[in-house]
């Protein structure tokens, strides 16, 4: 995965087929296109990092086992919310403010494994957590 974010790596330098995908990033990130690629990539450079990132896709429904395998797996993960007008363009609909259900939260788990959610919205609905992503900066 670092080598993605090598910036003198060739295509010649990955196996395919395999089971990443590479995407490239539309020329003036989040400015230019709202979606997940553009997101991690400014964030990398955000914080003086190659312009890269890899992105992984959760696509169960309800994973806690899985992000907690992620949080406690994956060095350098960056969980980040995705604030009012981004959401309303990505068309996400509005969780409730509050809530101690962990499986309504799944963005604010604890890295220790307690799945206690902090009652923050995260602005996906329960509709939209069928594709929840979380950003790696590598």
């Amino acid at each position: 995965m670092r080598q993605i974010a090598n910036p003198t790596a060739t295509r010649a330098d990955f196996n395919a087929p395999g089971h990443t995908q590479p995407l490239t990033a539309k020329e003036g990130g989040l400015a230019t296109r709202i979606g997940h690629t553009e997101a991690a990539v400014d964030l990398a450079r955000l914080v003086g990092s190659e312009p890269a990132a890899v992105i992984i896709e959760v696509l169960k429904e309800d994973a806690p086992e899985t992000v907690h395998m992620m949080l406690r797996e994956a060095a350098g993960l960056m969980c980040t919310p995705v604030g009012p007008e981004i959401a309303e363009r990505l068309g996400f609909t509005d969780m409730v403010a509050e809530s101690t259900d962990p499986h309504q939260t799944p963005f604010t788990y604890t890295v220790d494994g307690t799945f206690e959610a902090t009652g923050v919205t995260t602005g996906v609905s329960a509709m939209d957590r069928n594709s929840l992503s979380v950003s790696l900066v590598v």
